[in-house]
């Protein structure tokens, strides 16, 4: 999708300088002052472009740097007023055992982090540039802090004896299996499912199967039990469920519907009662040890609270609130898992930190 970069003096007519490519483009600056207008394009943070105003129109690279680089204004002498916006996703993790939490992050672009069942490792997704598009799933040891890279793909954790980790190839939207030991990587076929949709698949605690949610062709999307070896489905829920989370007992189930309805649903029979206690803002992490309760956060609040709520009774209760001790630039804080009870968790958090600063001797 392309655009034309336009100016206008204090008071004369608007004109077309030259076309560029981008969602969009903006200016700051008042042409009848400046021989540039810098020029934004939001699809790309990493370079601001400028045309000049005089003679033939031409975009060309203003500035550079590392970090998201913004062109603010352009004075006569050729200074330019730049913002440089960093953002970040890093992790913290407090492992059973231990008393404070631990750095976890990576190349300043973890997510999604999930501790192995024996609390030795950590499965987590790197989405840094280094990464690629698919991003990565990668293993860190939590003894030596080393961290291998396991295959392509968005992570979402361990089966439930720790032999292997998973990842969903966004491009493709393919589950890959890693071995977290020997072994060979495991393509789990799609099976009838036209496509995957709404949240990460989840491990069965107990079988080699994936809860997954998406939709066979022609129908509207439900959630499923996934074999990991044929890729067989078998419904676990009616049409028009965008959400499902599998307690450990893999007899009861937590699902919302496209409209935000909270039900618990039994696999065994399929009978449906309605889960009290939860709202449109909760995010449902995982049930309680015993399938009686469901573990929650509330979107964009910081820090995040964790709570527990009782999906029969309704009733909530708080547990713990989690953030980093510098509070400064944070802008989202999401926990990622939540370990016997509480006795460990691991949250991602996003910082975001601006810089404005005069660049001179900008050709």
């Amino acid at each position: 999708m392309g655009c034309v970069v336009a100016a206008r003096s204090a008071n004369g007519p608007q004109v077309a300088l030259a076309a560029t490519t981008g969602a969009a483009a903006q200016s700051t600056v008042a042409p009848s002052l400046n021989s540039t207008v810098p020029v934004i394009a939001p699809g790309n943070w990493l370079v601001t472009d400028a045309v000049n105003m005089t003679g033939t129109p031409e975009v060309r690279q203003a500035f550079s740097g590392p970090g998201g680089m913004l062109i603010n204004d352009v004075s006569r002498d050729g200074r330019q007023l730049v913002t440089r916006h960093d953002r970040r996703w890093q992790m913290l993790a407090l492992i059973p055992g231990d008393t404070n939490e631990r750095d976890v992050g990576w190349q300043d672009f973890a997510i999604t982090g999930i501790v192995s069942p024996d609390r030795k490792s950590m499965v987590f997704t790197d989405i840094s540039s280094l990464a690629g598009a698919n991003y990565a799933t990668s293993l860190r040891d939590l003894g030596t802090g080393k961290v291998v890279h396991l295959g392509d793909g968005a992570s979402f954790g361990f089966s439930g004896d720790g032999r292997w980790a998973g990842g969903l190839i966004p491009s493709t939207l393919e589950i890959q299996l890693y071995p977290v030991g020997a072994g060979q990587t495991i393509r789990v076929p799609r099976g009838t499912l036209e496509a995957y949709t709404g949240d990460l698949p989840q491990w069965f605690a107990k079988s080699p199967r994936l809860l997954v949610c998406g939709n066979e062709k022609g129908k509207r999307t439900r959630c499923y039990a996934q074999d990991i070896t044929d890729g067989k489905v078998t419904p676990l829920t009616p049409e028009g469920v965008a959400f499902a989370l599998i307690a450990p007992d893999e007899r009861t189930l937590l699902t919302r519907s496209a409209n935000g309805t909270y039900e618990v649903r039994s696999t065994a029979n399929d009978q449906a009662s309605p889960a009290r206690g939860l709202t449109q803002t909760d995010v449902p992490l995982r049930w309680s040890e015993d399938s009686q309760s469901v573990v929650v956060t509330t979107r964009s609040r910081i820090p995040a609270l964790v709570e527990r709520v009782n999906v029969t009774t309704g009733v909530r209760t708080p547990l713990r609130e989690i953030g980093p001790p510098d509070r400064g630039g944070l802008t989202q804080v999401l926990l990622n898992d939540w370990i016997y009870d509480g006795r460990g968790y691991v949250y991602q958090y996003q910082r975001s930190l601006s810089t404005l600063f005069v660049a001179t001797g900008v050709p």
